[in-house]
């Protein structure tokens, strides 16, 4: 799977994570096949990105799974202080929270 812009989605891609507007509200389950239509609400809605199976994307190079577990408090601890005055736990704040954690296990490992 993975995390591809909108406009560089195509109808018959598959979702591979739900895809919601930024106030949380459901517009597409995963698992189904995107169509033209829904690319069109994906965009009318504020979707900027989503996630596909089966496609490399822009996923980050460092898996969760990857970061040593001391690496992988630090850097929480790190992004926690970046996003100390977000709701975490709205759907697109906890997308780029672990987005964030993504991109600095990327950087401190090149």
């Amino acid at each position: 799977m993975g995390i591809i812009r909108v406009e560089e989605a195509q109808a018959g891609m598959v979702l591979g994570a739900e895809v919601r507007d930024r106030m949380g509200r459901l517009l597409m389950n995963a698992g189904q096949e995107i169509t033209d239509r829904a690319l069109r609400v994906f965009r009318m809605w504020g979707v900027a990105e989503i996630e596909v199976e089966g496609h490399a994307g822009t996923t980050p190079a460092v898996a969760v799974a990857e970061i040593v577990p001391a690496d992988l408090e630090r850097l929480q601890t790190v992004a926690g202080g970046l996003f100390r005055h977000a709701d975490r736990s709205h759907p697109a704040v906890a997308v780029l929270f672990r987005l964030s954690i993504h991109r600095m296990a990327r950087r401190a490992s090149a």
